[in-house]
């Protein structure tokens, strides 16, 4: 095993984004890409575990179709910006 990508980072927000990516035997990876927010999940794409590639969005866990890390990637962030889009709407109702 080879970790590909690892980060960890906090904002202003009490937002934190966790990356970490690693490449397995055969060219299978292993991914956790997280967003929490005050310490809880809000957002999760992972293939840790018994279960398939799936992503967290809020309580929900829903299949999630693994393509490639890069779309992985743009995958997650698009699910940050969703989420905190949302969050500033119900901050400001």
């Amino acid at each position: 095993m080879r970790v590909i990508y690892e980060e960890k980072i906090k904002d202003k927000d009490s937002f934190t984004y966790v990356i970490h990516i690693v490449k397995i035997e055969k060219g299978d990876y292993k991914y956790r890409l997280v967003l929490l927010k005050d310490n809880k999940r809000v957002v999760c794409f992972d293939n840790y575990g018994k279960h398939k590639p799936h992503k967290h969005v809020g309580d929900k866990r829903l299949p999630y179709e693994f393509e490639s890390i890069w779309k992985l990637i743009e995958d997650y962030w698009e699910e940050v910006d969703k989420f905190k889009k949302k969050s500033e709407v119900q901050k400001n109702e």
